[in-house]
């Protein structure tokens, strides 16, 4: 393969390496590509990490880390399976790494030879007779749906970063997938790459060892270390929503701070961050107007917890006609209950196979819990179901 490069001016790509203290290869690349715009560049080399995005604004980052963290604590078999571009084996180390910090020595695999891109039955089949539960795929993934469906079959768990589009109509029924590109993955800039989206998620795990993470609503104040009035405004009102705030007081010199500045986005002191999302800043306001702020966070966290819990039933047969009467059931005790339950009817062979179903009729709750085979099941029944969702 021969590249064309664009012809430049050696001068110009002197003097922008002089005005910003650029080595001439990278002067010679941005002149290439057009870019000596002080602004646009200053753009480019932006490197304050407080003007980095919460990590956890991705909506489904919570429920990553949290099953990163258990498989650190009970020891488990962890695969990161990556791509041989540069995309690809960056993404590879960057996860490799994160996860040795996190107490977790990880083996990693990428296509090799004529392999194809992306996760693979092979493999996932292979790492399950070596006693592996957890598959975390990097700058792929998002496209493996009969490969996430097997790793489920055979007890792994599949965490998807990747970056590419989303081909089919859902995303893959992995236990979370981040990736910008989705529509409703809650993270403000799609185009990052697929390193980048692994990059989010060792940040995210490094805030999961801090003690900010996981508390309900973390009511946090960054100050002056010599300006004690901050601290009693704030801290008077975190008793007043006693088992939900918790009061963390940070000051500038403490070393878990520079994480908390990171993911936060804190430029300004003071500021006043309530459950990671900054909410005042360069003042303390009044008591009321803070216990107003609180209220409406918990309000907003109430809703988005309903949201993203919301139950599902899932009614498996060889045809529609078989599906329907059970679903009819189903439809009855949901009326009755005045539930909100969404119920996804599923005649496909081979996803029937994959939730471990070998008779149907068949009932299956979220997370491969098989509730009836078989049988179609009573209105009453159905009700206990629905009550334990």
């Amino acid at each position: 393969m021969n590249w064309n490069k664009k012809e430049v001016s050696p001068l110009s790509v002197k003097e922008l390496s002089t005005r910003f203290g650029l080595d001439l290869l990278t002067a010679s690349i941005f002149v290439r590509r057009g870019i000596t715009d002080p602004a646009e560049l200053l753009y480019f080399l932006e490197d304050d990490p407080r003007y980095l995005h919460n990590p956890f604004l991705f909506s489904q980052m919570e429920d990553a880390v949290d099953r990163i963290l258990l498989a650190a604590d009970e020891g488990e078999k962890v695969l990161v399976f990556g791509d041989r571009d540069t995309d690809g084996v960056t993404s590879t180390v960057l996860m490799v790494e994160a996860l040795l910090e996190a107490g977790i020595e990880a083996s990693w695999r990428v296509p090799l030879a004529r392999e194809p891109y992306g996760l693979s039955i092979a493999v996932v089949e292979e790492f399950a007779g070596s006693g592996g539960t957890l598959i975390i795929t990097v700058d792929c993934g998002i496209s493996n749906h009969a490969e996430i469906e097997r790793a489920a079959s055979l007890g792994i768990d599949v965490i998807v970063t990747d970056h590419h589009r989303l081909q089919a109509g859902d995303p893959p029924p992995a236990l979370a997938v981040i990736d910008p590109k989705l529509s409703d993955c809650g993270y403000p800039f799609r185009d990052l790459a697929g390193c980048g989206v692994v990059f989010k998620l060792a940040s995210a795990l490094k805030l999961a060892k801090t003690g900010i993470y996981k508390q309900q609503i973390a009511l946090l104040n960054v100050r002056p270390v010599n300006d004690a009035y901050m601290v009693e405004a704030v801290r008077k009102v975190a008793p007043e929503f006693e088992g939900i705030v918790v009061w963390r007081e940070h000051k500038i010199k403490q070393q878990e701070l520079l994480v908390f500045m990171t993911s936060l986005m804190v430029k300004n002191i003071p500021t006043i961050c309530i459950d990671g999302h900054i909410t005042f800043v360069s003042r303390i306001p009044p008591r009321d107007e803070l216990v107003n702020a609180i209220q409406k966070r918990i309000n907003e966290k109430l809703r988005g917890k309903i949201k993203q819990h919301r139950a599902s039933l899932y009614v498996l047969g060889k045809t529609e006609a078989e599906c329907k009467l059970v679903k009819a059931n189903i439809q009855r005790a949901v009326r009755e209950l005045g539930a909100d339950i969404d119920v996804h009817m599923i005649t496909d062979a081979n996803k029937i196979l994959a939730y471990g179903v070998v008779r149907t009729p068949a009932v299956v709750l979220a997370h491969y819990q098989i509730k009836a085979e078989g049988r179609i099941p009573e209105t009453l029944i159905i009700k206990e179901w629905i009550k334990d969702l």
